[in-house]
């Protein structure tokens, strides 16, 4: 069973000693549920780690994944690290290899927009929320399943009426936000079963929680789309 405060405190560790690096701290966007948790209160826990490089040169590359290696052997093993597809991945394990944090950074390039926010003292290049909300929007559609957490996020950020950056959209898509909403978010959601609602997600939710995902989710989540929807042009 995952212990929640212990991986939370390595997660913290692990982004403080990102963020306190002189060589790659500017070359980090973090983004993902772990930001949205720390950063804009996400009422649910996230255990893993998502930034955007954003210079994605061959040289930031080599130099964030040598500093990375570092950095993250001084938590645990790492089992698995690899550089295709857009993608620089490592997988550590901790406490004899029973628990495990994913570190994905995307090298694609994606236009998004940061700001240094602090945490307990640390400067962190954080995305901006209506360039985290596009995001989760278009990962929807991304990801070969729907992932509960990412229609919780949605569901989240409608509460904090975020702005949606459209361009985000568009280039992730190539739709407009209204077109998008209307032919892919909404009748994904639409299929999901009620047997799939606490998927992945249920295990990081208290019980208040776990029954409003079961009882009120979906729903929500397609009311808010419809509206915003009705009114796009």
């Amino acid at each position: 069973m995952l212990n929640k405060e212990k991986h939370h405190q390595i997660l913290l560790q692990i982004t403080k000693d990102i963020y306190t690096n002189i060589h790659i701290s500017s070359l980090l966007g973090f983004k993902g549920g772990t930001a949205a948790y720390l950063i804009y209160n996400l009422p649910r826990f996230s255990v893993d780690l998502d930034f955007d490089l954003i210079d994605p040169t061959p040289e930031c590359i080599a130099t964030v994944h040598q500093e990375m290696h570092t950095i993250l052997q001084h938590y645990g093993t790492i089992e698995n690290e690899y550089q295709k597809n857009y993608t620089l991945f490592f997988l550590l394990s901790y406490e004899a290899q029973h628990h495990h944090i994913k570190i994905d950074i995307s090298t694609r390039g994606w236009y998004n927009e940061y700001t240094v926010q602090e945490y307990l003292g640390i400067p962190m290049l954080v995305m901006n929320p209506p360039y985290m909300f596009a995001n989760k929007l278009a990962a929807l559609t991304d990801r070969k399943k729907v992932f509960m957490r990412d229609v919780y996020d949605i569901w989240y950020f409608f509460t904090k009426r975020w702005e949606i950056e459209e361009s985000v959209i568009q280039k992730r898509t190539g739709k407009t936000l209204k077109q998008y909403i209307t032919k892919d978010c909404i009748p994904v959601i639409e299929q999901i079963k009620n047997e799939e609602l606490l998927l992945g997600l249920g295990e990081y939710l208290n019980e208040s929680q776990r029954n409003f995902v079961k009882t009120k989710l979906k729903q929500e989540v397609l009311f808010q789309l419809r509206i915003l929807a009705d009114s796009l042009e």
